[in-house]
C-alpha cells in the first residue's frame, strides 16, 4: 500500500492515522510538541462522533472512559428557570444509534495515542515541527524545522486552528476573532454542591454570556466552560485568569450557575476564533483535516466530532492510484457538512447570548418544543453525515435488467456493502416486461419455450458467488395467482405461454424484487429512454452521467449496466432500396421488426401479402392476421381445421429453404432436464480454450462441428435402438469415438438402412434433388413435410429420435458459448461457419415454434389463407405495373403479385447501424466500438456486436480500453457472446443469470465514484 504523512498529533490527526492504517496504508504522524499530549478539559461526543470512533475500532474503550449523560438542559440563568430539557435515554440512543457522551479531552487523546502505538503501520514522531510542504508527481514531503523531510504519497494537514499547512495551502491570513473569550475550569465532584451534581450537559444562558457544565473523568470531575462576549480583539490561548475576574465578567449568571462558577479553580481563558468555510481544502497531494480545514466556535460541541468524521471519510475515499482525485473527493464530500456546522455554531452565539426580548422569544419557543421537536433540532448533526448513496443505473427493464436488479438486491441483502444503494431502472416500458414482453400485446403471440422452463430467479444449478434466492418459474407463478385469467388456469407445465402472460410474470417478478429489497436499497424507475452517457466530471473513475429523453439527468452514478434487448437498426442497403422503390410506386415495405409493433391495418381482406421469412416472426404475423382477425382453429379427430372470418388477407410466404422452422418436440424433459454432453465435455472445452489462448484459433467446422454433429447423431441412433427394443449403450460408445470412415460400416452392422440414417443434408435441404411440376405439386409435398414434422414433434424430445437429436443443439448452447465467446473462434470461421451457417441452421432446427403452430399452418394452407411459394424465393418490384412480385425458381408457376412486402424477421443486432439513440451516441463519441475477432492470417472480422471484456463485461471504448464503471450484456453484445436472445431456464445453470450475478457484484464492488469537479478538456 502507500505511505501517508499526517502533520499534527491531535485528535483529528491520530484518528486519520488510525483510519488510514486500517485500510492498509503506512502512516507517519508528525507532532510539534515534545510529547503527544492534549491540553484542555472536557469535550462532548455526540452519537456521530461515537460512530466514527466505532469505525476506528475504539467504541468499547471510549465507552469505558466517557460518561453517558442523561439529558441536555437549558436554563435562563438570569431568571433561574428551566427552559427546556432533552432526554438522552433509550429513545434518543435508538434514534441516533449511540449515546451522548462527555469525556476529558486528554483521556480521549491518550486513548488514541495508545491505539496508534499498538498499530504496526503507524509511526508517531514527537518534537517534529513542520514548517511547510513540497510535492511533485511522485509524492508530498513535510518540511521540518531542522531541514529534514518526511516523504509520502500524500500529506494530511491536521495541525489545528493555527495550521502551518493551511497557511501555505490557502494563504488566507489569520483567523477571525469573534470578540468572545471562553473561561475553562474543573471542579472535583466532591466539592460540587450535591444539588448541582447532575449527570447532564447544562446550558446556563444570560445576556452576552453563558455557562456549560457537565461531568467528566468517570463522573469524578465537573467541567466548566463559560463564554463572555467581551468584544476582545486579543488572542488568548490558555492563559491563567483569576476567579474574581470570571465572576465579575459573568455577574448576570445567578443562582446555581453562580454557585458553580464560585467553585471553579485554576481558570484559564481562550479567545474564540473561526474562519469562513473554505472553497478548497486540497493542493495536489496535500489536504486539510479537522480544525485546520474548518475551525469553528465550540457552541455546537462538534469540533472533535467533525474531525473524527473527517478521518474516517478520508480513509474511505483515499486511493493511492489517484491521490489527488481521491483527496478532492474527500473534501467535496466533507465541505458542505462542516460548513453547515461552522455556521450553526456561529449562529448559536446569537441564540445563547440573546438579550431581553430576544431571550424571551427564545425561551418561549424552546419551552413549547416537544421532545421530538428538540430531537429534530439536532438530528442533522447527531445522526452523522448522511451517507452518499451508491447509485447504479440499469438501462433496460426487460428480463436481463430485472435479473441484474434482483442480483443487486440479493447480494446487498447477503452482505451489505454500502450504507445506501439507489438503483435507477431506465426503460420507457413497464419494468420487468420491457417492450418485447409488454402485457398489452395480443394474446395470440406465443413464446417458444414451455412454462416450466422459464424463470428469472436463481437456483443451485448456477455457478455464482452471490447468494441463491429462489423464486417461482412462470408455471409455478401462474398456478399461485389469486385471480388467474383463463390462460393461467389452463396452463400446464408443457404449455407455451403467451408473451403477454410472460410479461405479467416479469412485471410481478420485478414488483416482488422491489418489495423485498433490503431497507437500504431503493429502486427508482424512470419511464423514459436513455439517450446519452458520459463521464460526468470528465474522467472514468468519477461519477457517470446518463441523460434521459424526458430531460432527466442522472449525474452521480457509480456504475451503469446496459441491459437492453433488441433495438431497431437502420435499413440495410437492400432493405433501403426496397423501401424506396415501394414508396415511389405506391407499394408497402414492412421492415424487419417485432410484429406486435406493426400496424397491420394495411392488410385488407383478400389482399395478397408477400412475407419473406418462415421463422418465428412469420408465425407471429400468421397468428395476428388469422385468429387475430376472428378466425378459428378446430380439431377434427387428429386434424386441425381452420374456419376463416373473412377478414384475412392471403399470406404468400417463403424463405431460402422454402419450409418453416422445425416444430419443437413435445417436452418430455420436465423443467430441468437437458442432454448431458458426451463429447463437448468440460475437459474438451478446456482443451479448445487452451488451444485458442495458445494462439491457434479454433475452427468451427474442423474443431467444433464434428463434436456437435456426432453428439446429436448419437442421440438419434440411441433413440431408434430403444424404440426397437435393442441395447444402445454399446453402440453409442462406439459411434461417438469411431473414425468417420468407419461410421457407414457401423451403421450397417446395426441395421440402419439409408432411410433411417441421420442426414444433416436432408435437414438443411429437405426437398433434396426433387423437381416440382408446378405449384400444386410443391404444395402437396410441403404439406406432407409439415405433417411429418408434426409426427416427429409429437413423438417428443426424449422418445422421438429426430426431435431428441435436434434438442441436443439447444442443450449444447452453453457449451458452445464457452468455446466461441470472446474471440475463441478464428474470425473468418466465425463469419463464415458460425454466423453464416451454423447459427441460422441451429435456429431452423432447434428453436422453432410449438407443434401447434405447424398444425395451424397446415390448416391455413389447406384453407387457402396461406400459400407457401417454394425454396429460394426471389422478390422484385414491377415498376411498370406497380407490384411486389415473388416466386420460387424451384416451383414453376409460383409467381404472385402483391402490394405489400413484409420482411418477416427480426433485424440482426448491429451496433454500426443501431437506431437506438444511446448506442448511436456512444459509438459516435468513441465511448464504445464494434467487436472484432482476430483470424490466424492476421486479419480481423469486424462484427456488429458491442465490444465488452470477458465477465463482468465492461464496455470497451474506441481506443481499446475498458471503461471501469460501465457494463453491458445481452442482445447488443451478440458476436462477443453467442445466441444472446436465449432466456433463463431453471435447473440448467443459466448463463444469463450467472452473468447477471457477476455484473451485479462487480458493479457493487467498485469504489464509490470520486465526487469531484475538475477541468475537462473538450
Amino acid at each position: 500500500m502507500s505511505k501517508v504523512v499526517v502533520v499534527g498529533g491531535g485528535i483529528g490527526g491520530l484518528a486519520a492515522a488510525l483510519a488510514l492504517a486500517g485500510k492498509g496504508h503506512d502512516v507517519v504522524v508528525l507532532e510539534r510538541a515534545r510529547e503527544f499530549r492534549e491540553l484542555g478539559a472536557g469535550i462532548q461526543i455526540a452519537p456521530n462522533g461515537m460512530a466514527a470512533l466505532q469505525r476506528l475500532g475504539l467504541g468499547e474503550e471510549v465507552a469505558g472512559l466517557a460518561v453517558g449523560v442523561e439529558a441536555l438542559r437549558f436554563f435562563n440563568a438570569a431568571k433561574g428557570t428551566l427552559v427546556a430539557e432533552m432526554p438522552l435515554g433509550e429513545e434518543y440512543c435508538e434514534l441516533f444509534g449511540n449515546p451522548y457522551s462527555v469525556v476529558h479531552r486528554g483521556e480521549l487523546h491518550q486513548l488514541l495515542v495508545r491505539a496508534a502505538e499498538r498499530t504496526p503501520n503507524v509511526e508517531l514522531r514527537a518534537a517534529s515541527p513542520v514548517v511547510g510542504y513540497a510535492q511533485d508527481a511522485r509524492g508530498a514531503s513535510a518540511l521540518l524545522a531542522d531541514g529534514t523531510q518526511v516523504v509520502g504519497e500524500a500529506l494530511i494537514g491536521a495541525d489545528g486552528v493555527h495550521s502551518t499547512i493551511r497557511a501555505q495551502l490557502l494563504d488566507d491570513g489569520p483567523l477571525t476573532v469573534r470578540g468572545i473569550v471562553v473561561y475553562r475550569a474543573t471542579v472535583p465532584m466532591a466539592d460540587v454542591p450535591s444539588g448541582l451534581r447532575s449527570n447532564a450537559v447544562t446550558w446556563w444562558t444570560g445576556p452576552g454570556c453563558h455557562l456549560v457544565n457537565y461531568p467528566i473523568a468517570g463522573g469524578t470531575v465537573m467541567n466548566l466552560a463559560a463564554s463572555d462576549a467581551n468584544g476582545t480583539t486579543e488572542v488568548f490561548s490558555g492563559e491563567p485568569v483569576a476567579r474574581e475576574h470570571v465572576l465579575d465578567r459573568l455577574g448576570v449568571l445567578t443562582g446555581d450557575a453562580r454557585a458553580l462558577l464560585e467553585h471553579g479553580k485554576d481558570w484559564r481563558m481562550w479567545t474564540l476564533m473561526d474562519r469562513e468555510p473554505a472553497a478548497r481544502w486540497t493542493d495536489g497531494r496535500v489536504v486539510l483535516l479537522g480544525d485546520a480545514a474548518h475551525p469553528m466556535l465550540h457552541y455546537a460541541a462538534q469540533g472533535a466530532c467533525m474531525a473524527l468524521e473527517d478521518a474516517v471519510a478520508l480513509a474511505d475515499e483515499f486511493n493511492p492510484a489517484d491521490v489527488g482525485v481521491s483527496l478532492v473527493a474527500y473534501s467535496e464530500l466533507r465541505k458542505p457538512r462542516t460548513a453547515k456546522v461552522v455556521l450553526a455554531a456561529r449562529e448559536s452565539t446569537r441564540l445563547w447570548h440573546a438579550e431581553e426580548a430576544a431571550a424571551e422569544r427564545r425561551d418561549e419557543v424552546m419551552s413549547e418544543m416537544s421532545v421530538t421537536e428538540l430531537f429534530d433540532q439536532v438530528a442533522w448533526m447527531h445522526a452523522g453525515p448522511e451517507p452518499r448513496a451508491y447509485e447504479i443505473c440499469v438501462i433496460g427493464a426487460g428480463p436481463r435488467g430485472l435479473a441484474v436488479v434482483e442480483r443487486i438486491c440479493a447480494n446487498e441483502r447477503a452482505a451489505r456493502g454500502h450504507c445506501r444503494v439507489v438503483v435507477h431502472v431506465v426503460d420507457p416500458w413497464a419494468p420487468g416486461a420491457g417492450s418485447v414482453w409488454r402485457t398489452d400485446q395480443s394474446g395470440h403471440l406465443l413464446m417458444n419455450t414451455v412454462a416450466a422452463q422459464i424463470t428469472v430467479f436463481t437456483d443451485e444449478s448456477l455457478r455464482i458467488e452471490g447468494p441463491i434466492e429462489h423464486g417461482p418459474t412462470l408455471y409455478a407463478w401462474a398456478k399461485a395467482l389469486p385471480n388467474p385469467n383463463a390462460e393461467a388456469i389452463a396452463l400446464t407445465e408443457n404449455s407455451y405461454p403467451s408473451r403477454a402472460l410472460y410479461g405479467q410474470y416479469l412485471r410481478d417478478a420485478f414488483a416482488r424484487v422491489a418489495r423485498a429489497a433490503p431497507e437500504h436499497v431503493t429502486i427508482v424507475t424512470h419511464r423514459s429512454k436513455a439517450v446519452a452517457m458520459a463521464d460526468a466530471h470528465g474522467f472514468d473513475q468519477g461519477p457517470q452521467g446518463v441523460r434521459l429523453e424526458d430531460g432527466t439527468r442522472l449525474n452521480s452514478l457509480d456504475a451503469v449496466v446496459l441491459a437492453i434487448g433488441h433495438v431497431s437498426t437502420r435499413l440495410s442497403p437492400q432493405e433501403a432500396k426496397a423501401a424506396s422503390l415501394a414508396r415511389i410506386h405506391g407499394l408497402r415495405h414492412i421492415a424487419p421488426s417485432n410484429p406486435a409493433d406493426v400496424d397491420l391495418s394495411f392488410a385488407k381482406p383478400g389482399d395478397r401479402v408477400v412475407l419473406r421469412g418462415l421463422g418465428l416472426n412469420f408465425f407471429d404475423y400468421m397468428a395476428l392476421l388469422t385468429t387475430g382477425r376472428g378466425g378459428k382453429f378446430w380439431r377434427d379427430e387428429e386434424t386441425v381445421k381452420y374456419e376463416p372470418s373473412g377478414q384475412e388477407p392471403i399470406l404468400c410466404a417463403s424463405s431460402r429453404r422454402g419450409v418453416p422452422y422445425h416444430a419443437r418436440g413435445v417436452n418430455q424433459k420436465g423443467a430441468y432436464g437437458r442432454h448431458t454432453p458426451r463429447l463437448l465435455t468440460p475437459e474438451r472445452i478446456a482443451q479448445l480454450q487452451d488451444q485458442a489462448r495458445a494462439g491457434k484459433k479454433v475452427q468451427f467446422k474442423a474443431d467444433l462441428w464434428p463434436l456437435i454433429s456426432r453428439e446429436a447423431e448419437s442421440v438419434y441412433y440411441e433413440r431408434v435402438l430403444v424404440r426397437r427394443g435393442e441395447e444402445s449403450a454399446g453402440f453409442v460408445e462406439r459411434y461417438l469415438h469411431a473414425p468417420q470412415e468407419e461410421i457407414p460400416a457401423l451403421l450397417e452392422r446395426f441395421d440402419f438402412d439409408s432411410d433411417q440414417r441421420f442426414s444433416w443434408e436432408r435437414l438443411q435441404r429437405p426437398w433434396g434433388s426433387r423437381e416440382f411440376a408446378d405449384k400444386s405439386d410443391f404444395t402437396a409435398w410441403v404439406l406432407e413435410h409439415l405433417r411429418a414434422d408434426v409426427r416427429h414433434a409429437k413423438a417428443g424430445n426424449v422418445d422421438g429420435p429426430l426431435k431428441a437429436a435436434l434438442d441436443v443443439l439447444r442443450d449444447l448452447r452453453n457449451e458452445i458459448r464457452l468455446v466461441v465467446d470472446h474471440g475463441g473462434l478464428d474470425g473468418e470461421s466465425y463469419r463464415k461457419d458460425l454466423e453464416g451457417w451454423y447459427t441460422p441452421l441451429n435456429a431452423f432446427l432447434s428453436i422453432g415454434p410449438p407443434v401447434s403452430r405447424i398444425e395451424e399452418l397446415i390448416a391455413l394452407v389447406e384453407a387457402g389463407v396461406v400459400e407457401l411459394l417454394g425454396p429460394g424465393m426471389r422478390v422484385a418490384f414491377d415498376t411498370a405495373e406497380p407490384a411486389v412480385v415473388a416466386e420460387s425458381p424451384f416451383v414453376p408457376g409460383s409467381v404472385v403479385r402483391a402490394k405489400t412486402l413484409v420482411e418477416a424477421r427480426l433485424q440482426e443486432p448491429d451496433l454500426r447501424r443501431a437506431d437506438d439513440p444511446l448506442l448511436r451516441f456512444l459509438l459516435d463519441t468513441g465511448q464504445c466500438r464494434p467487436y472484432e475477432i482476430a483470424s490466424e492470417d492476421g486479419r480481423s472480422y469486424q462484427t456488429g456486436g458491442l465490444a465488452v471484456t470477458e465477465r463482468p463485461y465492461l464496455i470497451v471504448r474506441a481506443d481499446g480500453t475498458a471503461h471501469p464503471r460501465r457494463f453491458a450484456y445481452g442482445v447488443p453484445t451478440e458476436s462477443v457472446h453467442w445466441v444472446t436472445a436465449a432466456g433463463a431456464r431453471p435447473g440448467v445453470g443459466s448463463v444469463t443469470l450467472e452473468d447477471a450475478d457477476a455484473i451485479a457484484r462487480a458493479a457493487l464492488g467498485l469504489a464509490p465514484a470520486a465526487q469531484c469537479n475538475r477541468e475537462v478538456e473538450v
